[in-house]
């Protein structure tokens, strides 16, 4: 008996020894040091800074945090303030790693190449006709339409890596991943008060001076959907959908009262005699404010795509998080009262932007993003191979929009529809696989019976937003969303490995 007890108590010093190291890093100190707090606190603020500059779709707004995220990238890289093996990869993660590392290569080789005047009869060759008819003097047909676009596009891929790799660096840990999630929540919060400002101030037609409604405005009586920070109300509906996700995961991941403290305490708080009382502490009750005011915001905005994929997202983390747990009758049944009483209460009261769009769905508005989708299924078929070139869209739409259309118009409201036109159908796929890749790997990493994996979880939902919703909008292609997305996914990523130590 003495002797089992000696195993049991070596075996319980390991256990705590291990998430000791864990949670401070393999050096001792959290976070890697001082030097490593440091560069998470700038990493962190970046995150937190990047929606509110108009949600970052300004050159001067995501120029900065892409040099930013370049210094701390090449600190890391140093060893300044993280581990030896931060950017070393394990045995599991090579295959994967490199099939990522292959897509993000072919896309951009792929797009200098199509700065340059190699491939043959381009479906841009008519419009550099048209320019030699008007100019007499024109440069060697390119399929790009703009290589100035494409440069600037692949600026922003390359600044997306770069948030990837810091995120897998950084956020390697328990605490750098739980810092990350939170200061999504802190960077949804500055939007959305920010949007409840202006629904007061300028009825939501205004971002900073940035007037969004055309003239004539009169401001007693036009009322504008509202957006934050963001020129957009569905990009808008989007990051405050990310937001709520990771509020949902931290639920997850917060510990009940009665555990607080006590070493190895995975489940064991569940079972306690007054179960609500020990699941409300104060943490939690924040996380489910926080959920309350960006349903509200989302719901304001009126935003269809971005309500139906947060619910989406909403119900993926769940799902996963209660995976392989035991079914307790009284939690699913809490679970269930307290979402719809949520749903119902933040409904009635900010529901009626949302209501009115779903009646309007034959509108005008919605005819539009079906002919837009039209015109790129055309440009698909006129240049299936080779594309239209990076960034250039907006161009190829110009010179292939049906008669009588006068609006302009630069998104083909589907990100991976925008792929396949500007990249060609081949190149194009590759290019999904970017996202794809460690979407995959976080929903695998979900799969871990473990305490953190709701991080990973968390990781998954919040990017699982931002993805659904590209799949009828552009929210991915606008820098403060792609920025934090690829942060997310990095995040999830080095966690989804981490198991394996």
């Amino acid at each position: 008996m003495d002797q089992t007890g000696e195993d049991v108590s070596r075996h319980s010093g390991r256990h705590r020894h291990h998430r000791h190291r864990s949670r401070h890093g393999r050096d001792g100190g959290m976070f890697g040091g001082p030097a490593g707090g440091i560069l998470l606190f700038l990493f962190l603020a970046l995150i937190i800074a990047a929606p509110i500059p108009m949600g970052g779709n300004r050159d001067w707004a995501w120029s900065p945090p892409v040099m930013a995220v370049a210094v701390i990238a090449v600190l890391c890289a140093l060893g300044m303030g993280t581990a030896s093996d931060s950017f070393g990869l394990k045995d599991v993660e090579r295959r994967p790693m490199a099939l990522l590392i292959g897509s993000f290569a072919v896309m951009v080789l792929f797009a200098v190449l199509q700065m340059l005047p190699l491939l043959p009869n381009p479906a841009s060759a008519p419009a550099y006709e048209l320019v030699r008819s008007v100019l007499s003097d024109v440069r060697a047909t390119i399929p790009t339409l703009s290589a100035d676009l494409t440069f600037y596009t692949l600026l922003k891929c390359f600044g997306c890596a770069l948030f990837f790799l810091v995120g897998r660096s950084l956020c390697r840990d328990e605490a750098g991943a739980r810092l990350l999630l939170y200061a999504l929540l802190v960077s949804a919060i500055i939007v959305v008060a920010y949007g409840f400002y202006m629904q007061q101030a300028w009825h939501s037609c205004f971002v900073g001076n940035f007037i969004k409604k055309p003239p004539p405005y009169v401001p007693n009586l036009d009322r504008c959907l509202m957006s934050g920070t963001f020129v957009g109300s569905n990009n808008f509906a989007c990051f405050l959908g990310m937001g709520l996700v990771a509020a949902v995961a931290l639920l997850f991941g917060a510990r009940p009262a009665s555990v607080e403290g006590q070493e190895g305490g995975e489940d064991d708080g569940e079972e306690d005699t007054s179960p609500l009382v020990a699941w409300v502490t104060g943490t939690r009750l924040a996380l489910l404010a926080t959920i309350l005011v960006c349903l509200g915001g989302i719901l304001m905005s009126g935003s269809r795509a971005g309500f139906v994929a947060t619910v989406a997202a909403v119900l993926a983390v769940i799902v996963l998080m209660m995976r392989g747990r035991p079914r307790r009758r009284g939690t699913v049944r809490r679970m269930i009262i307290i979402g719809t009483v949520i749903a119902l209460v933040v409904g009635l009261i900010a529901g009626g932007a949302l209501l009115r769009k779903y009646a309007s769905f034959r509108d005008i508005q919605s005819y539009d993003r079906f002919q837009i989708w039209s015109v790129s299924l055309d440009l698909l078929r006129k240049a299936p191979l080779v594309g239209w070139g990076m960034g250039a869209y907006g161009d190829a739409y110009t010179f292939n929009q049906p008669e009588g259309d006068l609006i302009f118009n630069d998104r083909a409201h589907s990100t991976p529809y925008e792929a396949l036109d500007e990249q060609g159908i081949p190149v194009g796929l590759v290019t999904w696989l970017i996202l794809l890749v460690p979407w995959w790997v976080c929903l695998r990493g979900a799969a871990a019976n473990d305490r953190l994996r709701y991080l990973v979880v968390g990781a998954f939902g919040v990017t699982a937003v931002a993805t659904f919703h590209s799949l009828v909008d552009f929210s991915l292609q606008i820098p403060a969303i792609s920025f934090i997305v690829s942060a997310m996914l990095g995040m999830g990523w080095a966690r989804a490995f981490a198991r394996s130590d």
